[in-house]
């Protein structure tokens, strides 16, 4: 059953909570789906909703489970180099633990580091392996994908939810995103505390976690979000909680968990009783690194447009084609737009790709200022960083579910006049717009909206009339 209402969501699931605890002592809710759909948000309204209902739950993350980039890397060489066949692999993987837990994520595995961890280690690798074993950590890093079943240890989260049923104390698990490790835990779940236990986490469908847990205490979900919602959660989610830049985000994203979502989480989707389609909503949309501040009008008067190039000072001048991408199934996007700038390169002949923005929902305003939230995903210098090139970037986009919305071509010209900076853009099919970008001074400002739309601005001299060519002129001289 598809489900769009969050509300409806909750009580359809405290409706079969309470139906398996008319025959069981506790009940499971497996939340599932794509990485950053809203499981955790959504963990925590059912947990709250429960609680209404005076039943005690605890929320179980898989990412809790997470083997830790030591774990995961050292795993990965074992069984692709060694054939699962190194001695001492829990103790060498404290050990690189150890040597790469303070260590900025880029560095983790760079060669240096590798010196440290040879030392370390050399007495319980055969002398023989080491140089290969170390090679492979190298390698291994490279291609890390945090997005696949086998980084999470499903197996011992299955034990902790049958131990939490047979109402045992179970130690808590922690994971730090920041230093991509486990972490010591000093807390305990009290089974005979708990009457509902809320598992979630991207893996949390898959066969060896539900079918090592009985399947008639089990509420099974699957979470789903537009491809918008999907990418935008999970670049700006990553860069609050991780070390990681965006460019390391986003090479990922369209590299690894994009794939990993189509070929390891979305088959799970049918597994489930019930599907939330959970999508940004308007408060996320109104969050953002950065907020713009701009006043925009439409100018059909061409005499102002002359005067104020020859009068004011030319800052910069370029062409600019602006593309616009939506989810496939995304309706009203203005509120919530993802925009990749291009710029005309006159060397080239062609548009190149600069940067990648998110603007999101118009602030509510009575004096037409347009103030908004931006995050900018990838700066201008980071484009060629993570794609080849534009068709390289659109590719990707199309393989997460994304189309291209529209296309703006633009000539936009920067210019100061009498310390008021004004932006003039010639929109192809639109029109002829201003920004003012500050307010310093006010009186051009007020001079250029009463002049924007009229036929005969350039009207002679009077005592009580001055037209707007002699007006600048006067205020330049």
């Amino acid at each position: 059953m598809e489900v769009s209402s969050l509300n409806k969501w909750k009580y359809y699931n405290i409706d079969r909570v309470q139906e398996i605890l008319e025959n069981h002592k506790k009940a499971v809710i497996i939340l599932s789906g794509a990485s950053s759909s809203g499981k955790s948000y959504c963990a925590k309204v059912l947990q709250q909703a429960l609680g209404e209902e005076n039943l005690n739950s605890v929320i179980i993350s898989t990412d809790s489970y997470n083997k830790g980039i030591s774990g995961i890397i050292t795993d990965k060489v074992n069984q692709n180099y060694f054939y699962g066949q190194l001695e001492n692999i829990e103790k060498i993987k404290e050990i690189i633990k150890q040597c790469i837990i303070d260590i900025d994520f880029n560095d983790k595995f760079n060669d240096s580091n590798l010196k440290t961890i040879k030392s370390k280690i050399k007495n319980l690798i055969n002398k023989k392996d080491i140089d290969l074993f170390l090679k492979g950590l190298q390698k291994e890093f490279s291609v890390i994908n945090f997005d696949e079943p086998s980084v999470y240890d499903l197996y011992k989260t299955a034990k902790d939810i049958n131990d939490i049923i047979d109402n045992k104390m179970v130690q808590e698990k922690k994971y730090s995103k920041i230093i991509s490790e486990q972490q010591e835990s000093k807390t305990f779940i009290a089974g005979n505390k708990i009457d509902v236990i809320i598992v979630e986490g991207i893996y949390a469908l898959e066969d060896c976690l539900i079918k090592n847990i009985p399947s008639s205490v089990i509420v099974f979900n699957f979470i789903e979000s537009d491809a918008k919602t999907l990418f935008l959660r999970r670049v700006l989610r990553d860069a609050k909680i991780t070390s990681c830049d965006n460019c390391f985000t986003i090479g990922v994203y369209f590299k690894y968990i994009i794939p990993s979502y189509i070929n390891t989480i979305l088959v799970n989707k049918d597994k489930a009783t019930f599907v939330f389609k959970n999508n940004m909503n308007f408060s996320e949309m109104r969050s953002g690194t950065l907020y713009n501040t701009k006043e925009k009008i439409k100018i059909t008067n061409a005499s102002l447009i002359q005067n104020l190039l020859k009068y004011g000072k030319v800052i910069s001048k370029e062409k600019q084609r602006d593309i616009y991408f939506c989810g496939k199934d995304e309706n009203d996007t203005k509120q919530n737009l993802l925009r990749l700038r291009t710029i005309y390169d006159e060397n080239k002949k062609e548009y190149l790709p600069t940067s990648l923005v998110h603007k999101g929902a118009i602030k509510s305003r009575s004096d037409n200022k347009i103030i908004r939230p931006i995050n900018i995903l990838i700066k201008e210098g980071d484009f060629y960083k993570i794609f080849k090139d534009e068709n390289d970037f659109i590719n990707s986009m199309q393989n997460a579910f994304f189309k291209i919305d529209g296309e703006v071509y633009k000539t936009r010209i920067r210019i100061t006049l009498q310390n008021q900076e004004l932006v003039i853009d010639d929109i192809k099919n639109k029109g002829i717009y201003i920004e003012f970008t500050n307010e310093n001074n006010k009186q051009i400002i007020d001079k250029i909206k009463k002049y924007a739309n009229i036929k005969q601005p350039l009207i002679k001299n009077s005592t009580n009339n001055i037209s707007v060519r002699d007006d600048i002129k006067n205020r330049q001289k």
